[in-house]
């Protein structure tokens, strides 16, 4: 951090009236990724909301658009949870959305287990934590219970752990 130097980074014409909401980067060695959500409000909602994903392989020194652009159909997305620098977990509508190749392709699941109270558009993924590739976990609350679930197939099935925690 003695030195830091800028770099410009463009965003496709199509996304030149947006607003841009860049995410954490994350890096190893000299490669990074960088998330972008752009959003282009109308009158009272948002015309689109988009993340973009950038990558780096020469430390931050140039960067590379990502041919995949999800919609998110919010103004934010939920939290970004990186398992490394080429796999991470995102909100896409209602489910959740991943990539393991740095964001050449990514995965759309529908929304893998109920979240107790809260309706199915409003996922939160505060609530889910990917500890690998495939391993997630998630806390549900239902009334006064809470559930623990686990997933070893990158969210598209969830099991619930027993015993439930109760209040």
């Amino acid at each position: 951090g003695a030195t830091w130097m800028t770099s410009e980074i463009t965003l496709p014409a199509q996304y030149a009236a947006g607003n841009v909401n860049p995410f954490m980067p994350i890096f190893y060695m000299n490669t990074g990724t960088l998330p972008v959500n752009v959003v282009k409000y109308g009158q009272s909602t948002p015309e689109f909301s988009e993340l973009v994903v950038y990558r780096t392989e020469d430390g931050g020194a140039t960067w590379n658009l990502q041919p995949v652009q999800i919609n998110i159909q919010q103004a934010l997305p939920d939290p970004i949870h990186y398992v490394d620098v080429n796999t991470f977990y995102t909100q896409c509508g209602n489910g959740l959305c991943y990539t393991t190749d740095g964001s050449n392709t990514f995965i759309s699941n529908p929304l893998p287990i109920p979240l107790g109270d809260r309706p199915a558009d409003m996922l939160s993924l505060d609530q889910y934590q990917f500890v690998g590739p495939e391993a997630g976990y998630a806390l549900t609350k239902l009334g006064e219970k809470y559930q623990f679930w686990r997933s070893l197939d990158y969210g598209l099935h969830f099991d619930e752990i027993l015993p439930l925690l109760e209040k």
